[in-house]
């Protein structure tokens, strides 16, 4: 890699860390000055450290967009758990409250029922006066 095309990488890449925060005191890295060792192959390193910071670089913000998609997933499943609970609540009440009318009309049936038999020996004693007078 040419010192020119270097030097355009590591702005690059030191604006893409700016961006994110991820520069302390916003002091770029000199990636092109930064060599340990002079000629091709201190370049070629360079060229792989950078090429390295910018696969992290573009890993972090693809994990950040899944942890936001994440999120918003979580939230909406929460609210529709939310919801499912009201519901379930009020279908609990509901049920409930027809147990309870239920064991009254059968309370109020059996009171009937037995006013029925009562009744009818009523209309037979009735009958049976009737029929010896």
């Amino acid at each position: 890699m040419d010192s020119n095309s270097l030097k355009t990488a590591s702005t690059y890449i030191n604006n893409l860390l700016l961006a994110r925060g991820l520069l302390r005191d916003s002091e770029p890295i000199p990636f092109e000055h930064a060599r340990t060792h002079k000629g091709k192959d201190g370049d070629a390193t360079m060229a792989k450290t950078m090429s390295l910071v910018h696969d992290l670089i573009l890993q972090r913000d693809t994990l950040r967009a899944d942890a936001t998609s994440t999120t918003a997933r979580l939230s909406r499943l929460q609210t529709a758990h939310d919801a499912q609970a009201r519901q379930l609540a009020a279908s609990e009440t509901a049920a409930r409250t027809a147990q309870t009318a239920l064991r009254s009309a059968e309370a109020a049936n059996k009171a009937l029922e037995k006013e029925v038999v009562r009744l009818k020996q009523k209309v037979g004693e009735v009958r049976r006066a009737a029929e010896k007078d």
